[in-house]
């Protein structure tokens, strides 16, 4: 990825793909591509859409471009994640992102988006400095549905709630909720939970500060599918902030 993003799209006039697209889809992919931030997230505002490309944008016709378009990606808020971006930026050296600011920038753009691990999930290549090869990806997502844990269920146990639901569902306060999580998750003593408990609740407190959606069944998945890959004993503070994004 260079220091400067590549403003100009991906398709090229002669591509199969972009051809079989509309006049007025061409436009809005080229101002979607072109308006996004550096790691690809672009805001929809119809009106601001409209008035540029000349063109009445409605739901439908977005709709219709995600849907033609693989690497599309609708997202909550009215957002559109275009999930090949950051690959493209960085192809002329196939190289994985580096620790420089650009690149560091751009992955604290995914992590504040919600969508590090996706990212992660599709090309672990391309982030291998950001996190280690022990740490585990996220189930895929799928094209035009927005990506949310709150979503994902557990399986082969036999109930309809997943165990991010229960400790939810039954802490009253953040407090019960981080001591939830560690009971849970973490096999320590009495006299070690205390320090973790509140290492939790300032996990939850960034994670809130970047308006991450759902942020407590987010941080609860990742501490489930670090333990699943890892096991209780291996699970550290250090290790669920990598996986995060936090420690960048």
């Amino acid at each position: 990825m260079n220091t400067t993003a590549k403003r100009f799209f991906k398709y090229t006039w002669q591509d199969p793909k972009f051809s079989q697209l509309t006049p007025e889809e061409k436009l809005m992919y080229k101002y979607i591509w072109e308006s996004s931030d550096i790691a690809g997230v672009h805001q929809v505002h119809k009106a601001i859409m409209s008035a540029c490309l000349g063109l009445e944008i409605s739901d439908k016709m977005i709709q219709s471009l995600i849907d033609k378009i693989e690497d599309f990606v609708l997202l909550e808020g009215d957002r559109v994640w275009i999930s090949s971006f950051i690959r493209y930026q960085q192809a002329e050296t196939k190289d994985s992102l580096s620790k420089n600011p650009p690149h560091k920038s751009a992955v604290r753009h995914l992590v504040k988006a919600g969508i590090f691990q996706d990212a992660v999930s599709l090309d672990p290549e391309l982030f291998k400095e950001y996190i280690s090869d022990s740490l585990p990806l996220t189930k895929p997502y799928s094209n035009s549905q927005s990506i949310s844990t709150s979503s994902i269920s557990s399986s082969g146990n036999g109930s309809s709630h997943s165990p991010i639901q229960s400790i939810s569902q039954s802490a009253t306060t953040k407090y019960e909720y981080a001591v939830g999580i560690v009971d849970e998750y973490f096999s320590v003593s009495k006299d070690e939970a205390h320090p973790l408990v509140q290492k939790i609740n300032q996990i939850i407190k960034e994670l809130e500060s970047r308006n991450m959606p759902n942020p407590h069944e987010h941080l609860e998945f990742t501490v489930k599918e670090l333990v699943e890959r890892c096991g209780r004993n291996d699970l550290t503070i250090k290790l669920i902030r990598e996986t995060l994004g936090l420690d960048l």
